[in-house]
């Protein structure tokens, strides 16, 4: 029995909480090496494939809930993941949203990389701590916001699987400290586009009337409710020339394509010669992955 000074124990200390993030998938504009922050193209007809693709592989996993960056290459992204779900409500989160790129969003690399060439040396050099263009964004505060907005949201989903749609800047970013990393280190962390990851959050030390900041966070992430796992990071399978989606075959699903596990993924794609099933088992589930 506890005694009145003693806070009572929650047991929200021993649950798992399950975020998938999902990269968006790609617009004209990545393809073309146009620099995309805020700017807000859509996805375009190979886009949308990509979509559908990271969506297959997605679909059985039991989202809660589904929260997405508002910019509209992300929203049409966790649209498609949404398709073929009930009572799975997209959130949108304007924290999620990509870097702002200040003065170069929406110019072509090219022509940035000729204006700001100095700028340029410091974004890619792996020592660098911290960066912004002028009139942009800079990296810290990015990751502020981001850090934020999985914070509250992982005091709301306790015990449950959510998945999470956003930008290839920020994830490499957030991966990157979780990592323990230079910032100026970001891009060998970051997804690629239609590419989900899978981290576990265990549960924290947390009492009611009240929850304790948890020390024992890997990749110096900070202070936060229990502990960040990275189970899976950037998968990309599914994205497979040869695994392609099929509309009619889509339009008329009736039970999932995918079999959720704790253990274990089971992924069934469509092959372009046959459209048969194949099943992949990914061993997502149980064991720590630091790549």
């Amino acid at each position: 029995m506890f005694s009145k000074s003693t806070p009572e124990l929650d047991v929200t200390k021993f649950m798992t909480s399950t975020i998938i993030f999902v990269r968006h998938a790609p617009t004209l504009e990545n393809e073309t090496h146009v620099m995309i922050g805020h700017t807000d193209p859509p996805l375009h007809d190979p886009g949308l494939h990509r979509a559908r693709q990271v969506a297959d592989a997605l679909l059985g996993i039991p989202f809660t809930r589904i929260v997405s960056s508002p910019l509209k290459r992300a929203l049409q992204t966790a649209t498609e993941i949404s398709r073929f779900r009930t009572n799975c409500p997209i959130v949108l989160e304007p924290r999620l949203a990509e870097l702002h790129l200040g003065v170069v969003d929406g110019m072509s690399s090219f022509e940035a990389y000729d204006l700001y060439r100095d700028e340029f040396d410091r974004a890619f050099d792996p020592n660098t701590k911290d960066f912004s263009f002028p009139a942009g964004e800079r990296w810290s505060d990015a990751l502020q916001r981001m850090d934020e907005a999985l914070s509250e949201l992982i005091k709301q989903a306790v015990d449950e699987t959510v998945c999470v749609v956003s930008h290839g800047a920020m994830l490499g970013l957030w991966r990157t400290r979780l990592a323990g990393a230079s910032l100026g280190t970001f891009r060998t962390y970051q997804p690629k586009h239609a590419s989900f990851s899978v981290v576990h959050v265990d549960g924290g030390t947390a009492f009611r009337g009240g929850i304790a900041a948890n020390a024992d966070i890997e990749g110096g992430v900070g202070a936060r409710v229990g502990k960040w796992r990275i189970v899976r990071w950037n998968e990309t399978s599914h994205l497979r020339k040869d695994w392609v989606c099929h509309k009619p075959q889509r339009d008329k699903i009736q039970y999932p394509l995918c079999q959720f596990r704790q253990s274990t993924i089971r992924i069934a794609c469509h092959t372009s010669e046959s459209m048969s099933h194949r099943v992949r088992e990914s061993k997502y589930w149980g064991k720590k992955n630091d790549e």
